[in-house]
C-alpha cells in the first residue's frame, strides 16, 4: 500500500503526488467498523470492476480539534498506524491521509471536489449517506452525485444498523465508556483491541517468565472505562489471558493466569469482558476457573 500525506494552503492549484486513476472511499474511518468496511468493499469491488486503483482518503487530526464549537476528539478507536494497517489488510492500494488543519477547513466543498476528487484522478467517489465536506460541511452526497456529472460517478453506501442501532464510532465510544466492550464485536466486526509496549515485568520466574505486566498505550488510544477486564495479549508468537486494571491511565496492569515469556516488547491487548466484584476475588475465581478448563483440556 503507497501512503501519500497531503496538506493544503490557499495558494495550492493542484497536488503534485503524481496520482493515479482510482476509486476513492472517502470518510474519516475511526474504528474502520462494520459500516465503514461496507464502504471500502463498496469501493473494492467498483475498482476490479473498472481494473482502477482502489484508494481510501482518511483525515488527520480528526476535524473536531479544528473546527470551533465542536466536542474535541482527542482519542482515538484506531489510532492512525493502527488504522494503516486494517487499511492494508482490506486491500486498499493508495492511502491518502490529508492533514486537517485550517486552511483545510476553510476550503469550499467545491474546491475539496476539483482539488481532492478530480485533481487525484478519482474516477468514481464511494462514502457513507452522511458524509460531509467543504467549508461548514455545505458538501454532502446528493451535492456531490450532481456536481460529479461526466466526471467521475459517485456511489452512496447506505446506513447500516444493528439491533436497530446506526453502527457508528460514537455508539463504540458510548460502548467503552460504559465499559460494555463484550458488546463491541456485533459493531465493530470484531473484539476491540489497544497496542502498547511493555514498560514492566514482575513475579518474574527462574527461567525470565512473569505474571504481572504492564503495557503503556499511546496516549490517543480510546480506553474502557475504569475497572477489571478479562483480556487476550497478544505478543505476535502466543497468546496470554489475564486480568487488566483500567485505572491506571494509559499504563494498564494486567494480572496473567499463567507465566509468560513475552517475544516482543510491543503487543496488543484484545478487550473480551468486564469483570465484577472485587478485583482480588475476581482474579482468584478467574485464574481458579481457568486451570479447570485447561486442565479439562490436556491431552493425557
Amino acid at each position: 500500500m503507497k501512503t501519500v500525506n497531503l496538506s493544503y494552503s490557499p495558494a495550492d492549484e493542484n497536488l503534485d503526488c503524481n496520482p493515479e486513476p482510482c476509486v476513492m472511499a472517502l470518510g474519516f474511518f475511526d474504528g474502520i467498523h462494520r459500516g465503514h468496511r461496507k464502504i471500502i468493499e463498496t469501493a473494492g469491488k467498483i475498482a476490479r470492476e473498472k481494473n482502477l486503483k482502489l484508494a481510501v482518503m482518511t483525515f488527520s487530526p480528526h476535524p473536531s480539534q479544528v473546527i470551533p464549537g465542536n466536542k474535541k476528539i482527542v482519542n482515538y478507536l484506531t489510532p492512525l498506524p493502527a488504522k494503516e494497517k486494517l487499511f492494508r489488510d482490506l486491500g486498499v492500494e493508495i492511502l491518502y491521509i490529508v492533514n486537517f488543519n485550517k486552511d483545510f477547513s476553510r476550503l469550499s466543498h467545491d474546491g475539496f471536489t476539483k482539488l481532492f476528487l478530480e485533481g487525484l484522478k478519482c474516477r468514481h467517489a464511494v462514502a457513507g449517506f452522511d458524509f460531509q465536506f467543504g467549508f461548514k460541511g455545505l458538501g454532502n452526497m446528493e451535492w456531490l452525485t450532481s456536481a460529479g456529472k461526466n466526471k467521475f460517478a459517485v456511489t452512496t453506501v447506505t446506513k447500516l444498523t444493528e439491533r436497530d442501532i446506526k453502527i457508528s464510532s460514537t455508539h463504540i465510544r458510548h460502548l467503552l465508556d460504559s465499559g460494555k466492550v463484550d458488546s463491541i464485536p456485533a459493531f465493530l466486526g470484531r473484539q476491540y483491541e489497544t497496542s502498547g509496549i511493555i514498560v514492566k515485568k514482575a513475579f518474574k520466574g527462574a527461567k525470565g517468565k512473569c505474571r504481572l505486566v504492564s503495557i503503556e498505550a499511546a496516549e490517543e488510544c480510546y480506553l474502557p472505562a475504569d475497572g477489571y477486564y478479562l483480556t487476550e495479549i497478544n505478543d505476535g508468537k502466543r497468546l496470554y489471558k489475564g486480568i487488566c486494571n483500567t485505572s491506571g491511565g494509559n499504563v494498564l496492569e494486567i494480572l496473567l493466569f499463567e507465566f509468560a515469556r513475552f517475544e516482543a516488547e510491543e503487543v496488543t491487548v484484545k478487550w473480551l469482558e468486564k469483570q465484577t466484584g472485587s478485583y482480588s476475588e475476581q482474579v482468584k475465581q478467574d485464574l481458579h476457573d481457568y486451570k479447570a478448563k485447561r486442565e479439562a483440556t490436556r491431552v493425557i
